[in-house]
């Protein structure tokens, strides 16, 4: 793919193009819509065939055009012109972007039952403030009990039953809405299920570490490999300790265990990275890595699927129904006592 034409790499932004347009997911963050990715492909094949028109070469005009493509998108086009093999950089993105989906499927399915119970509950309370709010008013008038702070509240949210009750749920549905529409899918709150953020960095590092041994393999150096492959992470701090770690290859100092660009580096991948040798050793404890954090990601998710839903249900359902059942049970324990006094 080092002889690569503009041609060839038109024809690739096509294909990309046409992935998207099938439903196949695909991490290069050029957008969530399909209309995005489509003009920013555009966009971008506008950009290199006007550079490549002025007499530049394919590769430095794509190198160039960092500034006009996402840093996702450019490191697997140098991935894939360095090592000569561009389906297996788009499966590697692909395969990353299918998982990230499915994690973010994880988190709706454990709101699911929650929902539910929500839903149910915020009826019966508007059911409660209907009908059973005034004929427990009516029975504090009728006996004589002096009325609580739980009656008074109960009281309150009625008298403003009409404006709370149609607020909420179109509330929730245009902060719903807004949310699918604004963020696209690498950024949805789903890290707020535990175990979640650990799950996407191993995903992260499988990937890092299956690029960097793609590249490696290809005879790219050591320190370019690193520039390229520092777009793979999502996390800030990683990708300036991976570019870091490259500059100082790059100017010939040795890889150091102790330094804190090593120290931001998952423990396996560290030693595949750091304490492996030059030549096919490196390449083939990073691949090692690579499946070790794949599959370490995947046991993950596959444990989140069961657990979640069921915390979700206890802690968001739960608590739910508790305020439900307090809205009824303080205000009779209040008449209660007043007939009791």
């Amino acid at each position: 793919m080092k002889t690569a034409t503009l041609d060839d790499f038109m024809a690739l932004n096509d294909q990309l193009a046409a992935l998207v347009e099938a439903g196949v997911p695909i991490d290069l963050d050029l957008g969530q819509r399909q209309s995005d990715v489509v003009s920013a492909l555009e966009r971008i094949n506008a950009v290199v065939a006007r550079r490549v028109s002025q007499g530049a070469s394919l590769a430095s005009a794509i190198e160039s055009g960092d500034q006009t493509a996402p840093a996702a998108y450019w490191s697997f086009l140098q991935q894939g012109l360095r090592s000569g093999d561009l389906s297996s950089a788009l499966s590697s993105s692909s395969r990353f972007a299918r998982d990230l989906e499915n994690a973010s499927s994880v988190g709706r399915q454990s709101l699911v039952y929650p929902a539910i119970v929500c839903c149910l509950a915020f009826i019966g309370f508007v059911g409660f403030c209907l009908f059973l709010v005034p004929v427990l008013d009516h029975a504090y008038r009728g006996m004589g009990a002096p009325v609580g702070v739980s009656l008074r509240v109960v009281e309150a949210l009625r008298g403003s039953l009409p404006y709370w009750a149609a607020i909420l749920p179109v509330g929730l549905l245009l902060l719903v809405g807004w949310q699918r529409r604004s963020k696209p899918l690498s950024a949805r709150s789903i890290h707020w299920l535990p175990g979640m953020s650990r799950a996407l960095m191993e995903e992260r590092a499988g990937k890092f570490a299956e690029s960097l041994a793609t590249l490696l393999e290809s005879g790219t150096p050591l320190s370019e490999a690193l520039d390229i492959t520092a777009a793979v992470w999502s996390d800030k701090s990683r990708i300036e300790a991976t570019r870091a770690l490259s500059a100082r290859l790059s100017q010939g100092q040795p890889l150091s265990v102790d330094s804190y660009m090593a120290d931001v580096f998952p423990p396996f991948l560290r030693w595949a990275l750091l304490q492996s040798e030059e030549s096919a050793g490196r390449v083939s404890n990073l691949r090692l890595a690579a499946d070790v954090y794949q599959q370490t990601a995947q046991r993950r998710l596959e444990r989140i699927r069961v657990v979640a839903p069921v915390v979700a249900a206890v802690v968001i359902g739960g608590s739910a129904v508790l305020l439900y059942g307090l809205t009824l049970f303080l205000p009779v324990v209040g008449l209660l006592r007043g007939l009791a006094s």
